[in-house]
């Protein structure tokens, strides 16, 4: 009966399955991520996302200026449309402090005692987010800080035929040729982020301006 004999592996074959052997525990091991380099990466993510939100949200602030002065803007263009076409005076009117604004033919004033009940207990802001669309009232967070109209003999004539107090609420007038009174008007939100909105009387058209607060 011929005997088995078991030779002992050379060194060559000794090396080759250590290195097998290495090579399948380095695979092994590299496969998923470990508990620590997971809580490394989610570290790093939450300290990017700090950084990064407070600036998101300080443009997008700034960003809803520019977008309620385009709104005034566009209103103030329906309102000289509105003149036109109407053949009447037409108001834009609105309150510093608030973010109501509106716009009406102005003789519609005409039997109030005063213009500045006009926006009472509509300045509450109901939308539920900063992305609610509202007629009639700024973005979210943006106010009108200041505004005047320049008085002209045909805007004190037809306050005089309203016979209304103007009060805090400030109307800026259309004709019906297409002029208006010279206005000025700056809208601003909390951080201090300001437009103003230029327009012109003569031809009834706007600009738009940063200004630094």
């Amino acid at each position: 009966m011929a005997a088995t004999v078991l030779c002992p592996p050379n060194a060559d074959d000794r090396d080759l399955n250590r290195s097998l052997i290495s090579r399948r525990w380095v695979t092994t091991n590299r496969s998923a991520m470990t508990l620590l380099e997971l809580v490394l990466v989610l570290s790093i993510l939450v300290i990017v996302a700090t950084l990064a939100v407070p600036s998101m949200t300080r443009m997008f602030d700034s960003q809803k200026v520019e977008k309620g002065a385009d709104l005034v803007r566009a209103q103030m263009g329906m309102a000289r449309v509105k003149a036109i076409r109407s053949g009447k005076v037409t108001a834009f009117l609105f309150q510093p402090g608030s973010s109501r604004f509106t716009v009406l033919t102005f003789d519609s004033l005409a039997g109030r005692d005063s213009l500045q009940g006009f926006f009472d207990g509509q300045d509450e802001d109901s939308r539920s987010s900063n992305f609610d669309f509202s007629e009639e009232q700024l973005p979210r967070g943006v106010r009108f800080l200041t505004g005047e109209a320049q008085e002209d003999v045909r805007s004190a004539f037809e306050t005089e035929q309203v016979g209304a107090s103007v009060g805090m609420v400030k109307p800026i007038l259309f004709y019906p040729d297409g002029s208006s009174q010279d206005a000025q008007l700056v809208l601003a939100n909390d951080l201090g982020d300001q437009v103003q909105v230029n327009l012109r009387g003569l031809t009834g058209s706007t600009s738009l301006r940063r200004v630094d607060p």
